[in-house]
Formats: structure tokens, C-alpha cells, sequence
């Protein structure tokens, strides 16, 4: 894995995170103008303790970043949260209508929070 590729797949996860720069800075310690350059690619090296604190925030294996253990599928894995497990068990009783409801109002909430700037 290559360094420009390590940067697309955190950029993949920050981008899917919803975290800003700062909040991400805030919960790792780095400072923001450095994650960015992480993220974009503007660095020769990450150190491994920062790779680290960054991929547990944004729910990544490190060694599945570095192509250490990669997936069979080549997917980013991300660590569900409690309340993304409460959310699956949840829906293990729903029909596959009620899941499409489900979705559709996670959809609305989504587009509601796009448009009120918040």
C-alpha cells in the first residue's frame, strides 16, 4: 500500500465519519493543518502513533490501512458504535418493508440536517 493510497482510503473514512477537521483534532491530539495534510497526501510519512490515534477514531485497522490483513473484499471495515449494534438488532424483527421505511426516514432525517445547517 502506498502512501498516496493510505491517504485515499483516510480521506474515504473521514469523509464517511462526519467528523470536521477539528473535532478530529480534538479526539486524536493532532493538530487540524496536519491531519489535513495526512488526509490529502501533502506528507512523506504518517507516524504510526498518529496513524494509529486517527484510524481508531474514524473506526479503521491500522493493519487493514496498511494492507497488512487486508479484506477479501477490499472494503474499509469500520467499528460499529453501541448504538449502530442497538440500531442492527433492532431491525432483525422488521420486514423487508418496514427496513425500507426505516431507511427512507434515516434518508429524510439526513437530507432535514442538510438543509437546516446543522
Amino acid at each position: 500500500m502506498n502512501r498516496r493510497e493510505i491517504s485515499e482510503r483516510l480521506l474515504e473514512a473521514y469523509k464517511a465519519s462526519g467528523y470536521s477537521y477539528a473535532e478530529l483534532s480534538q479526539k486524536t491530539g493532532i493538530h487540524k493543518s496536519v491531519i489535513h495534510r495526512y488526509l490529502t497526501g501533502d506528507v512523506e510519512r504518517i507516524p504510526i502513533e498518529r496513524l494509529d490515534a486517527i484510524c481508531n477514531v474514524l473506526g479503521l485497522d491500522v493493519n487493514e490501512l496498511l494492507g497488512w490483513n487486508e479484506p477479501h473484499d477490499g472494503k474499509i471495515r469500520r467499528t460499529i458504535t453501541p448504538q449502530q449494534s442497538c440500531l442492527l438488532d433492532a431491525s432483525e424483527d422488521l420486514t423487508d418493508r418496514e427496513r425500507e421505511m426505516v431507511l427512507k426516514m434515516i434518508e429524510s432525517i439526513k437530507e432535514y440536517r442538510g438543509n437546516s445547517g446543522t
